[in-house]
Parts: structure tokens; sequence; C-alpha cells
């Protein structure tokens, strides 16, 4: 996504006073080494089954240069602010596996005729890490809001 020409379009979209909220950071997977258990059995099930580099829809996904905040604040718009908040949530490992799919990496176009390998291999792999099929995972989310 060209975020710089996103913004300059919004910014001829609006009328004075308006503004732009982009929530984010709520991550389906961990990519860091500080990854959980159940954050690495996903990402070699991904791997096994799509390769290993990250897949984002038709392209192999690049991480952006910049940041979107760093974008905000270089935009025409003023006032930013940037609120961050944890949540936790409790998953079910069906739960999980309906979020991967929903996701452009791992979707069920991308894995095609595999996807229920796929899904019975992820689920049997997180199956054996949590007994009961649950997983509590704390969420960052952030809030960057800027007015015209």
């Amino acid at each position: 996504m060209d975020q710089k020409a996103v913004l300059d379009q919004l910014y001829k979209l609006l009328e004075a006073g308006g503004g732009v909220a982009i929530i984010g950071g709520a991550k389906p997977l961990n990519y860091s080494p500080e990854a959980s258990e159940k954050d690495k059995i996903i990402q070699g099930v991904i791997k096994k089954y799509l390769g290993k580099e990250r897949r984002a829809g038709k392209f192999i996904y690049t991480h952006p240069e910049e940041s979107f905040e760093t974008y905000l604040r270089r935009s025409k718009f003023c006032n930013f602010k940037e609120h961050y908040y944890k949540a936790k949530f409790d998953r079910t490992i069906d739960q999980i596996i309906a979020q991967l799919f929903s996701t452009s990496f791992a979707s069920k176009k991308q894995l095609g005729e595999n996807a229920e390998n796929f899904k019975k291999e992820a689920y049997e792999k997180l199956k054996k890490l949590s007994q009961d099929g649950k997983f509590t995972e704390i969420l960052e989310l952030s809030l960057f809001t800027v007015r015209k």
C-alpha cells in the first residue's frame, strides 16, 4: 500500500475539522524471537504448506520501510495522537485456525487443496500444547488519530 498516497487522498476527501483514526497492532501471529510456543507451531505449519517466505495475497510480504505513525506525522494532517491498549483474549483452537484462514498469508485460497490438511495438522499440534484446546493471549492494540 502506498501509505502517503492514501493519506493525501483522505486529506482531500475530509472537510475541515474531520479526522482519521487508524487502529492496528493486533497481530494474528508474533514473528519476533520472543514468539509464544503456539505462534512458533503455527509458523512451522504455515512454512510447511506455503514455504519460508511470508505471503500477502499474491505477493511475498515485505515489511514497510517506515511505520504508519511516521507517515501520519509527516502528512498534511495535524494533532497527531497515539494511544496503546492491551486486551486479554481467550480463544479456542478452532477460533485461532478460523482467524488464520481470514488472513492474506494463510487463507484457504492461499492453501488451496491443502487447506484441510493444514487445518488438521495445526489443530493436532496445538491440541498437544493445550489439552483443553484454549489459549489466553494478550494483544497489543494501537490507535492513531489525526485531524484536518
